[in-house]
């Protein structure tokens, strides 16, 4: 039960992420471009937020002890990132295109196509390197 718990919590605050990301257009590097070229700190606000929500909602987590109950959140720390069911292929980071998906979602042709494109080429690029044994 506590497994679901975790995943409709991380579904919840997904949609929330992407509805408030959509809605005001943040960018994570453009918000640091736009500081740097133009001194405009719009998306640059954004960024801070969305880092300071993530390390309040980890002390929170960690605090109340949940983060790490069962061994299962977060479950890349303790069976590795697989994307492949049985696997276990160790990653230090996940980098999703954040604006990628924003873009998509607004209908960007260019953006659907890169995004199916990070979400069938990322499997099969590990099945690869698991089947070559560059991972294990």
């Amino acid at each position: 039960m506590q497994v679901y718990a975790f995943a409709i919590a991380t579904l919840i605050i997904g949609l929330v992420a992407g509805i408030v990301g959509q809605r005001s257009g943040l960018c994570f590097i453009g918000g640091y471009r736009d500081f740097y070229l133009f001194r405009d700190a719009y998306l640059l606000k954004g960024v801070i937020a969305f880092t300071l929500a993530a390390i309040i909602g980890y002390a929170l987590l960690a605090v109340t002890g949940t983060i790490f109950a069962a061994g299962t959140f977060p479950w890349a720390f303790y069976k590795g990132l697989s994307a492949i069911p049985g696997t276990i292929v160790k990653v230090t980071t996940l980098e999703c295109p954040f604006r990628q998906h924003i873009m998509a979602s607004e209908g960007s042709q260019g953006s659907i196509a890169y995004v199916l494109g990070f979400w069938i080429g990322v499997p099969i690029t590990y099945a690869i390197i698991y089947a070559l044994g560059l991972l294990a």
